[in-house]
């Protein structure tokens, strides 16, 4: 079920990216930013953990208030876990990430974002006090990260943007039977948008 998901979103983007690369121009340009991650699920005494993201944005005009903006991120995820009795530890998860946002676009600058995004993850750290040391569990978790996201944003005339996005895990990232967690990332973000 989860590979036919994918296939399908694949095949859409194909389809929505040949069609605006035909019919406009070409923006693209740099987007970086901080990130607040947190999981739910199968987890406790879990809070959020500062993290960032940073990588490359294109934008296809489809109508004149409709575009399509993939991005290709490095995004760091995971949580913090601070129990009742012992040591704080971070639970360090990095990614590849495709966001594929569809963009409704304002004249005033402002524009909605809205669609799915499927991360690939690079590595998972544990990340505490000596005792725990930095320790891979990578095994621990699933290769894909797959979830919708929705936000605002406001692109100036000089090209510089500003958004907001939250980022909502739909899959389990738990390699295990019995485990159930999934990502929560918010996103601030800023652009800046050359080929204008």
């Amino acid at each position: 079920m989860k590979t036919q998901v994918f296939k399908a979103i694949a095949i859409a983007a194909i389809g929505l990216l040949s069609f605006s690369t035909a019919n406009a121009q070409l923006k693209h340009g740099p987007v970086a930013g901080i990130s607040l991650a947190n999981q739910s699920g199968d987890v406790e005494n879990n809070k959020m953990l500062f993290a960032f993201h940073a990588g490359w944005f294109v934008n296809f005009d489809v109508t004149d208030n409709i575009s399509i903006a993939p991005q290709l991120l490095y995004s760091a995820k995971g949580c913090k876990i601070d129990p009742d009795q012992g040591d704080a530890f971070n639970i360090n998860l990095n990614y590849i990430e495709i966001p594929i946002w569809g963009r409704y676009n304002l004249e005033s600058g402002l524009h909605i974002d809205f669609g799915p995004y499927i991360g690939f993850l690079m590595s998972a750290k544990w990340d505490g006090e000596d005792k725990f040391g930095d320790t891979d569990i990578k095994d621990f978790y699933t290769g894909t990260d797959f979830g919708l996201g929705f936000g605002l944003g406001y692109e100036l005339e000089s090209g510089l943007g500003f958004a907001a996005n939250y980022n909502l895990g739909l899959s389990n990232i738990a390699d295990s039977d019995d485990g159930d967690l999934k990502n929560q990332v918010i996103k601030v973000s800023l652009s800046y948008t050359l080929g204008q």
